[in-house]
């Protein structure tokens, strides 16, 4: 019972860590631009955050006191993948502060796309969570009424009142068992195509309806920033495919650097082989050429 009490508080205090994000990165750029070491600002900022619970502070000055990157700190506070890698390489490439304004801005945006995202769709949930009620209370209340009545008078239902009482009397069922389906469904295909190897993957996730330009979006801007912080740090093509080949963060990083290895060494031009890979918007490609 302890455990599982000590799990939901833990669980509980990253949710308020998570919403604290904007703000601790934004300051933590600020601090380093003035000359703060990481750890000396990350300890000034972690005991602003106010968290309660011990098990996390002493965790995370822990890792302070061993040394700890900027991502594995963050990785601790849960930050998105998404803003991980692009820390990941900024530290190993001195571009930590102006990274992480750019990241801030990034995840700002992002966040206000998830909040207008919850916006639309919370009204029709709200909807139709009230209709599967009033369906519900039909059912236990009204419609045995209307049974008890036609039998009691001899009256015959037409089609029409058939269909609907029997829609009314299935349809929440019909509804939890499609959730079911659906979450199953998300589940399994979740597992199946980890199992699958990358390329597969890329394959599939490159043309899954409406899924897809959502991820060719966002794999397009993971390397857009990758490649314009190692070009503006001087890193040459060949240095940036064994940075991605020898890097353990990222699966997808470590195919596309054995990939552009292979294939460069065949001969082929970059822009030919980024194109094979059909996870980058065309505009990507265009630009590089």
């Amino acid at each position: 019972m302890n455990k599982l009490y000590e799990s939901i508080k833990n669980k509980y205090q990253m949710y308020l860590l998570k919403k604290q994000h904007l703000t601790l990165m934004i300051r933590l750029h600020a601090l380093l631009s003035h000359g703060f070491t990481l750890v000396e600002a990350m300890t000034f900022l972690f005991k602003q955050l106010n968290v309660k619970d011990k098990t996390l502070v002493n965790s995370f000055t822990l890792m302070l006191k061993n040394g700890s990157t900027c991502y594995e700190l963050m990785k601790f506070l849960k930050f998105p993948n998404t803003i991980l890698m692009q820390l990941y390489f900024a530290e190993r490439y001195s571009a930590l502060p102006s990274t992480l304004k750019q990241c801030h801005i990034f995840y700002k945006q992002n966040q206000k796309l998830v909040s207008q995202f919850y916006k639309s769709i919370q009204y029709p949930l709200l909807l139709l969570l009230i209709f599967i009620f009033l369906i519900i209370i039909l059912n236990h209340t009204v419609m045995p009424e209307f049974q008890s009545m036609y039998q009691s008078m001899d009256i015959k239902e037409n089609p029409l009142q058939h269909m609907l009482q029997r829609f009314i009397a299935y349809f929440p069922y019909i509804f939890l068992i499609t959730l079911i389906i659906c979450l199953l469904f998300y589940y399994l295909f979740k597992k199946w195509l980890n199992r699958q190897s990358m390329y597969r993957q890329i394959k599939i996730l490159s043309h899954l309806p409406i899924l897809k330009s959502y991820y060719r979006l966002y794999i397009t801007y993971q390397i857009t920033n990758q490649f314009a912080l190692f070009f503006k740090n001087g890193i040459s093509l060949n240095d940036i495919v064994h940075i991605y080949m020898k890097q353990k963060e990222s699966l997808f990083l470590q195919y596309l650097g054995v990939t552009l290895r292979d294939e460069l060494n065949e001969g082929k031009q970059f822009t030919d082989i980024m194109r094979q890979f059909s996870c980058f918007e065309p505009r990507f490609i265009d630009y590089i050429e």
